[in-house]
C-alpha cells in the first residue's frame, strides 16, 4: 500500500513539472517576433552530435540557417520528455540564445532564456533544420572525455534490516506455457 502511494505521488509530481514546464513555454506570437532577430543576430553556433561538437562561424552557413526560419508557422504542442540530437546551440559573443533540436520529425524545441517550448513546424521544416546540423558534421571534433577525480575508499554503513526482510528478492520458479514459442539455440556457425 506505502508503495502504491508512494508512486501516486511521484506520478503527481512528474505532471506537475511537465505542466509548470508547459505554461513556461513562450507564446507563439512571441516566438515568431523574437526568433528572426536572435537567428540574424547569432555569430556562432555550436552543432552538438552527442559524441562529436562542431563549431560554425562560417557567414554562408549562418546565412542558410537564418533561411531555414523564414514564413514558418508554429503551433505550441506538448512537451514530450524526448532527448533529441543534433542540437544546436545559437550564440551571440558569449551569450547563449536558445538551444534548438527537432523531435518527432517536425517538433522544434527551442530552450533558451528568452524563447522556450515545443512547436509543431511540419516535417519539411523539422527534416531541414536536421539536415543543416547533419550538412556540419564532416568538421565535427570528438568530445575529449570528462576528467575522472580519482575514488577514496568510502565506508558504507550497515543498515538495520535484516537480509531476509527487504534486500534478497523472492525467486519464484518459472514455467513457460505450454504453447510459448521457444528461441532456436545459437551456435558460433550462426553468428
Amino acid at each position: 500500500m506505502k508503495i502504491a502511494f508512494i508512486f501516486c505521488l511521484l506520478a503527481l509530481a512528474v505532471v506537475a513539472g511537465v505542466e509548470s514546464f508547459e505554461s513556461k513555454a513562450t507564446p507563439v506570437a512571441d516566438v515568431q517576433k523574437a526568433l528572426p532577430e536572435m537567428v540574424r543576430s547569432a555569430d556562432c553556433m555550436l552543432v552538438d552530435f552527442h559524441e562529436s561538437t562542431v563549431e560554425v562561424r562560417d557567414p554562408e552557413q549562418l546565412a542558410k540557417f537564418q533561411l531555414l526560419f523564414r514564413g514558418i508557422a508554429y503551433e505550441q504542442r506538448d512537451y514530450c520528455m524526448c532527448i533529441s540530437y543534433p542540437q544546436i546551440h545559437v550564440y551571440r559573443g558569449d551569450k547563449e540564445l536558445f538551444q534548438l533540436s527537432v523531435h518527432h520529425g517536425g517538433k522544434l524545441r527551442f530552450a533558451g532564456s528568452e524563447i522556450s517550448g515545443d512547436y509543431w513546424v511540419g516535417e519539411v521544416v523539422g527534416s531541414a533544420v536536421v539536415a543543416f546540423a547533419l550538412s556540419n558534421k564532416q568538421a565535427a571534433h570528438p568530445k575529449s572525455p570528462l576528467p575522472v577525480a580519482p575514488v577514496s575508499r568510502v565506508e558504507i554503513p550497515k543498515a538495520d534490516i535484516p537480509p531476509n526482510k527487504a534486500l534478497v528478492p523472492t525467486v519464484m520458479p518459472v514455467t513457460p506455457a505450454a504453447d510459448a514459442p521457444v528461441a532456436p539455440a545459437t551456435t558460433a556457425a550462426h553468428l
